[in-house]
């Protein structure tokens, strides 16, 4: 029969065993997600086609709290 302290050591072996394994695979499990999601759907107009890059308007940029209507529904989104 294992004691109390048996019980816990185990415990937090498994919880940091299972702390580092999360730490080491989150980034690659987002990347994937996000990169998918933009690859997919892209950012309102459609998948954005591997291997080129999508350029916004230069007032974006200028002012990006207030967007251009041109710009995406990606940049116009307000939550």
């Amino acid at each position: 029969m294992m004691s109390r302290v048996e019980h816990l050591s185990l415990f937090g072996m498994v919880c940091i065993a299972t702390w580092v394994v999360i730490t080491y695979l989150w980034p690659r499990l987002l990347m994937s997600v996000y990169k998918r999601g933009i690859l997919v759907d892209g950012f309102g107009d459609g998948p954005i086609p591997v291997n080129t890059l999508s350029t916004e308007p230069q007032a974006l940029f200028a002012d990006p709290l207030h967007p251009p209507p041109s710009a995406s529904k990606f940049f116009n989104y307000r939550g």
